[in-house]
């Protein structure tokens, strides 16, 4: 065992940044503290049920089977399993991680975390690390890589710090001209906003295409709706700066450039109009303004019924204006957010958004939003005796919290919660 610590170590050395003030363990440490992020990623329940969609519509793949120490896995639960005891390697983990990436059924999490775990191995570091990042690019794809995929992995690889071509990997360097303008550079996209906040540009780094956004004006670029029925059907929209981009979000432009290329072609997908994209997009960490301004400085079908005017990352979804407490639970797409007080569910607001609540609030009374909680975390009271019993009403003022909670989530009894909550995340709260 300690022979083959050294022998990874020592390729360690060669591939990375060996840190000699560390004793061997720590570094070896580092080094598998790097490994697993996949397996991580497929604790939960709802990757591994997306990510065992993805293998079982990939027939050719079930069909040749995964080999694990010569025995050939022909079915998905196998692999899965395989996948999270992390014995499939090499190029048969190869063949596992491209039909994941290649799904439509797989998560963004779980792409992510799959690009992550290529661009820290050995292999990538070896064959890539001393490569341009155009380089990089060009024989990912030249391996059968999408473009998408190709820099998506490339991206993970830069976000952990490292750089290719011997560079020193900067990330996002904000710079204040004489002229007091502020230049947000990142890798995607560089940002110039003038020191008397009356316009901005943001310039392409790789096209150098470049939006002009002038305080009050009109975004000089016509935009298509997606379903051609935005501004009174007349398929386009002209998209108003009444404001310029702040700094935090041109550098978001930048750093989530993944998400929001997801929120993009989500835009796309039947039934994702403005509201729906926010509510989905909120999961991911990008907030409704953020969202507008990458449709605003993009060549991208916008959304339909897509504000005109930058909203704020409270308005129609986004943002958080709420800190989420330790121990509360969340859900993507919900403003709100919940926790099990002597095993009964209570409520506040996290996302600005909806009727705000700040304070906790007892959902004791409400069999609807309890069920449809217990469906969704159903960990949270398991070891709560009766559980389903009403506490009293809580009175808060002249309202009680019964009578906030019967407007907000309404009092029906759901027969079937569980597959409420499978389909949407809107169920407790109509908002």
């Amino acid at each position: 065992m300690e022979k083959k610590i050294l022998e990874e170590l020592d390729k360690f050395r060669l591939l990375s940044n060996y840190d000699n003030n560390k004793t061997l363990n720590e570094n070896y440490t580092s080094i598998i503290s790097e490994d697993g992020i996949v397996k991580n990623v497929l604790k939960t329940g709802k990757e591994v049920e997306a990510a065992k969609a993805a293998l079982s519509a990939d027939k050719s793949l079930l069909k040749a089977g995964v080999k694990v120490d010569g025995v050939a896995l022909k079915s998905a639960d196998d692999i899965l399993n395989a996948l999270k005891a992390e014995k499939i390697t090499g190029t048969e983990l190869a063949k596992v991680n491209k039909s994941l990436l290649n799904s439509t059924e797989t998560s963004l999490k779980l792409k992510n975390a799959i690009a992550k775990d290529i661009s820290l191995s050995p292999k990538f570091l070896e064959d890539y690390s001393k490569l341009t990042e155009q380089e990089a690019l060009n024989k990912l794809m030249s391996k059968g890589y999408t473009t998408e995929q190709a820099n998506m992995i490339t991206g993970q690889y830069k976000k952990s710090g490292k750089s290719f071509g011997g560079e020193v990997s900067k990330g996002i360097n904000n710079t204040v001209t004489k002229e007091g303008d502020i230049i947000v550079k990142g890798n995607n996209n560089t940002v110039i906003i003038t020191k008397d906040g009356s316009s901005a540009k943001v310039v392409n780094n790789e096209t150098k295409e470049i939006t002009q956004i002038n305080k009050g004006q009109k975004i000089k670029r016509k935009y298509n709706c997606v379903k051609r029925v935005c501004n009174g059907g007349k398929g386009s929209v002209e998209l108003v700066a009444t404001e310029l981009p702040t700094v935090k979000i041109a550098e978001e432009l930048d750093t989530m450039n993944a998400g929001l290329l997801e929120a993009s072609l989500k835009a796309m997908t039947p039934g994702f109009n403005w509201k729906r994209l926010v509510a989905w997009a909120a999961g991911l960490g990008i907030g409704a303004g953020l969202l507008w301004w990458y449709f605003a400085t993009n060549d991208k079908k916008v959304p339909d019924d897509i504000p005109t005017t930058p909203p704020k990352d409270g308005d129609n979804g986004g943002g958080s204006d709420f800190p989420l407490e330790d121990g509360a639970y969340t859900t993507p797409g919900d403003p709100y957010q919940y926790k099990v007080v002597e095993c009964v569910w209570y409520t506040k607001s996290w996302k600005n958004r909806g009727k705000i609540i700040k304070d906790w609030i007892s959902l004791a009374n409400n069999k609807k939003a309890t069920d449809i909680l217990d469906g969704r975390h159903p960990d949270a009271r398991k070891n709560c005796n009766g559980n389903t019993t009403p506490q009293p009403v809580v009175t808060t003022g002249s309202t009680s919290t019964q009578d906030v909670v019967n407007q907000q989530y309404g009092v029906s009894p759901q027969p079937n919660a569980q597959a409420e909550v499978q389909t949407t995340n809107d169920d407790i709260n109509n908002y």
